[in-house]
């Protein structure tokens, strides 16, 4: 399969395959790909399903709607069963001659139609007695056996819909059924709202001209600005959001603001009843902290103030940064550490299936300076150390990569 739009390969279709729409692209092609020692004349290609098409093509690349050298055309990608048929043909000494002809069927669902429903159920508090909380989930639709799961701060798990816990943080509920569908929704637990002061919990990117969420901005987090766009600001969630009245931001770096919020959502630039104003960030690195109070412009009991280091850019050579939905509980938990690295550096990893990764260190022009093998086993924490001793000072970007999954991130090395 190729999007149609940008001329690029989607994905390898293979018999019995199940695609999920929200990969896909918006328009489709597909085509054939040929091998054997006749040189091809024709291949005949028949799609059927949602969308159908019969086409003889003469030249490659072979595609069922056609192409004008390399620019595919393509038709609205639906959700459905399909089946492809590629026949070839070759000239051969008593004629035209067919060659081995191959079907593929294949499915395509719509995730936000038929895949599973999840509901974390309301905020809520930790009781100032007993100390804890039930949580209240439930999961709903899908196709076939559907699995759940809870996670939560300080490495809570657990596969019951309707858990009790201690730690107050962000609780994400997921679920996936057979067709690979995942769901995900979050509830709040504070503290006891009777010792509860303002915490702040993350910082999110904001999309100032759409107001909705890009990413949750991480500590040592690089941001592209041809994957965000100019459209910013920045956005502090809390804990203890009913006993909070104000929070005050302090950037420094490439530019400096101080501003003080008193009405949710708490945003760097400010906002009109959600509605984002924008910050126009300059390339450049940035220290960002934000404290939320009991009272105010400011006053009152003060929250513990949270910090994180960033850095924007405009464009990011011979590497592409991918960003996820920063309401989201990452599957896998890894980071690096301490950094600056003088002589080596930590990666820890948490919660990842065994196998063999593949971590690599590359300069500020892409190119692989080290590369390792980490093999990880089944148990629930694995820390591997890199040594960076004969590797020059400077600014490097660490990748872990296995199959689809990628991490990356921002390593210092010094002296």
């Amino acid at each position: 399969m190729v999007d149609a739009e940008a001329d690029t390969n989607v994905v390898r279709i293979r018999d019995g395959d199940v695609l999920k729409l929200e990969d896909l692209p918006e328009k489709f092609n597909i085509i054939a790909i040929t091998q054997g020692s006749q040189d091809i004349d024709r291949v005949m290609l028949d799609l059927n399903g949602p969308v159908e098409n019969e086409r003889t093509e003469k030249k490659a690349p072979y595609a069922v709607f056609g192409d004008s050298n390399g620019d595919y055309s393509g038709r609205d990608t639906e959700a459905g069963d399909y089946d492809i048929t590629a026949v070839p043909y070759f000239v051969g000494l008593g004629g035209l001659e067919q060659g081995c002809e191959i079907m593929v069927n294949f499915t395509i669902v719509g995730c936000e139609i038929s895949g599973p429903i999840v509901n974390a159920g309301p905020d809520k508090s930790l009781d100032c007695t007993s100390g804890d909380v039930m949580l209240m989930g439930s999961v709903s639709g899908g196709v076939g056996t559907v699995t759940q799961s809870w996670r939560g701060p300080s490495g809570f798990m657990s596969n019951m819909l309707m858990p009790t816990v201690s730690v107050p943080g962000i609780y994400t509920l997921r679920a996936r059924d057979e067709n690979g569908c995942r769901a995900t929704s979050q509830v709040l637990v504070d503290p006891c709202l009777e010792t509860c002061t303002p915490q702040i919990l993350r910082f999110v990117l904001v999309d100032s001209r759409t107001d909705e969420d890009i990413m949750r901005i991480r500590n040592g987090a690089m941001i592209d600005f041809l994957e965000v766009g100019r459209d910013l600001n920045v956005r502090a969630d809390l804990l203890c959001g009913d006993n909070t009245e104000s929070v005050m931001f302090e950037l420094t770096g490439a530019q400096t603001r101080t501003r003080t919020e008193n009405k949710a959502p708490y945003a760097l630039a400010g906002d009109s009843d959600g509605d984002y104003s924008d910050q126009e960030f300059l390339p450049g690195m940035y220290t960002l902290s934000a404290t939320g109070y009991t009272g105010n412009n400011a006053t009152g009991v003060a929250g513990a103030t949270r910090t994180i280091n960033f850095e924007f850019m405009n464009g990011t050579p011979a590497m592409a940064f991918e960003f996820g939905d920063p309401s989201a509980t990452p599957e896998y938990e890894i980071s690096a550490f301490p950094n600056p690295a003088i002589e080596q550096f930590q990666v820890e990893m948490k919660n990842f299936e065994e196998g063999t990764y593949q971590a690599r260190l590359l300069d500020v022009t892409g190119r692989v300076v080290l590369s390792e093998s980490l093999n990880v086993d089944n148990v629930n924490s694995k820390t591997f150390t890199i040594e960076t001793s004969n590797i020059s000072t400077g600014l490097y970007i660490l990748t872990v990569q296995r199959g689809n999954f990628s991490f990356r991130d921002r390593i210092f090395v010094g002296r």
